[in-house]
């Protein structure tokens, strides 16, 4: 047992301290107290060196201390066992307050194989937990690289669609329209151009159809009815002639006979009987010739060439006024299709310009030879400009259905836009699943366990079979009990209790991790 402290120097605080004379022995209980830093923790720690005869922290200590086994001085062994509570104690054997305190283990020799295994199964376990912990990491890591490939498409497809950054389409929408698409191709560069026009194209009007001349009077009447018509009946005017008994002179000189005609019928007209020519009288028998040659069927005649020869010149008119609309009204990506089908209606309509010319030219022909019949093959063929008409009009038709469904037009376009730019990253996305599927699979087969590994139990039965046999030899639950008890003695309450966790003991305040501990509940 100690006595009493005669000197200490060379020790913080006790730099060079000589006990007084009036200073008491130690009796069986001492209190010693002092303000902060006078000294006392750095005096429990002289006492807990004097077991070893030295102190770590101060090489030159001097000491010199009564006992009932003599005088104790630096360097001089305590043969007794000298226990000291302190701070250092408490952190050195407790803890730190602010974490779980220590288990108290019980490891008997009987027990050393169970250690092991459990010892051998949590290295298993963590090397495990690391490992899938890995592949998750991994997985994450292709999932995020996977994003930016959406994204990026996302972009381009926002950008292909709208023509502006300021876009709605967004990774989002891209990965859901991946996930429903089915069969993605890309397109071919003509779709591709027509689609991308669609999309910034502006609504345009639509475009009348181009109609060839009907017959007046009849707008029922088709046009190809009238042509053919009308070369049938040119036909039959040439072959036609009323002369009886016809003038040679008149028949041979159409010029002559045209002149006389029309003096014939200004006489007539005027009640004249003599010639405004000569100023001669007229013959009677000349007239009475000339009034046989131009007779009753031969106006008839010349009245028929007449008006087939208004409607051949009507037709005429018509077709050459036919008009095709500027490509310009049509949208951008039917132009050309237009323009090539206008150049084929032009070349069909001059062809058939120039056959109707050529028929009302034999009119104008027959009408001075009205006593000459014509065997003459007429060429009036409206079929080939109906055709490219037709072909014209095809063109048109597409472009009033687009005008009519113009949104409609618009939708589809962004969608064939949509598929062909997510088709490009197809192989990608694929490759970048299948990475992420050899990660996740890694990760089950640790998780859940698998014949082919060192150990094929799951990560959870690894854990419930290292925890039970670390139960078997730790007395943790049954300290964490007996500490409460003797806590409940020390304090004389029961709102601190000692719960055993994975990693020692959790010190708990009605059921909720105790803070702010005071120095009485942290001495207890």
């Amino acid at each position: 047992m100690l006595i009493t402290i005669k000197r200490i120097k060379g020790l913080g605080v006790f730099g060079d301290f000589t006990a007084p004379a009036d200073l008491p022995a130690f009796a069986r209980y001492n209190i010693i107290y002092g303000e902060n830093g006078s000294g006392k923790t750095t005096l429990s720690r002289l006492f807990a060196a004097l077991e070893a005869g030295a102190h770590a922290d101060y090489a030159d200590l001097e000491y010199m201390i009564e006992s009932q086994s003599g005088a104790l001085s630096a360097g001089q062994r305590y043969g007794r066992k000298v226990r000291t509570f302190n701070a250092d104690y408490v952190e050195a054997n407790i803890g730190q307050f602010h974490g779980p305190l220590r288990h108290i283990l019980i490891i008997g020799e009987a027990n050393k194989t169970l250690a092991e295994e459990a010892a051998g199964e949590r290295a298993t376990y963590d090397e495990r937990s690391r490992a899938i912990a890995a592949a998750e990491r991994a997985a994450e890591k292709l999932e995020a690289e996977k994003g930016k490939v959406f994204s990026a498409i996302a972009k381009t497809i926002g950008e292909a669609t709208s023509g502006t950054n300021l876009r709605s389409y967004r990774k989002p929408n891209a990965e859901a329209d991946f996930a429903r698409a089915r069969d993605l191709a890309p397109l071919l560069d003509a779709q591709l151009k027509a689609h991308r026009a669609t999309v910034h194209q502006e609504q345009l009007e639509c475009v009348g159809m181009p109609v060839l001349p009907l017959q007046p009077g009849d707008p029922a009447r088709p046009f190809a009815d009238v042509a053919a018509a009308l070369r049938v009946e040119i036909v039959a005017l040439l072959a036609r002639t009323a002369q009886a008994g016809a003038l040679r002179r008149l028949v041979e000189e159409p010029m002559i006979a045209r002149w006389v005609e029309e003096g014939v019928t200004l006489h007539r007209a005027h009640n004249s009987d003599h010639c405004e020519f000569c100023a001669q009288p007229l013959p009677e028998a000349r007239m009475a010739v000339l009034a046989e040659h131009f007779g009753v069927e031969d106006q008839r005649l010349k009245a028929d060439i007449e008006r087939t020869a208004r409607n051949t010149r009507n037709l005429l008119d018509g077709v050459a006024a036919l008009v095709f609309p500027a490509k310009t009204s049509l949208y951008a990506e039917l132009r050309a299709d237009y323009e090539t089908a206008v150049e084929m209606a032009e070349r069909c309509r001059t062809a058939l310009v120039d056959q109707i010319d050529a028929a009302a030219a034999g009119l104008d022909e027959k009408l001075l030879n009205r006593a000459t019949a014509y065997a003459r093959d007429i060429a009036i063929d409206p079929k080939p400009l109906t055709a490219a008409l037709a072909t014209l009009a095809a063109v048109i038709e597409r472009h009033n259905r687009k005008t009519e469904g113009f949104e409609r037009e618009k939708a589809e376009a962004r969608t064939q836009l949509q598929r062909h730019y997510l088709s490009t990253i197809v192989d990608q996305v694929r490759d970048l699943n299948a990475q992420i599927a050899v990660q996740k699979t890694i990760g089950t087969k640790l998780t859940d366990g698998a014949v082919d590994l060192p150990d094929p139990r799951s990560l959870q039965a690894l854990k419930d079979s290292f925890e039970a046999k670390q139960a078997k030899v730790s007395s943790e639950h049954a300290g964490g009990a007996a500490l409460t008890d003797k806590l409940k003695i020390f304090l004389g309450r029961t709102d601190l209790r000692f719960e055993a966790g994975a990693e020692g003991y959790l010190v708990q305040r009605r059921g909720k991790p105790a803070k702010r501990l005071s120095e009485g509940e942290k001495t207890a």
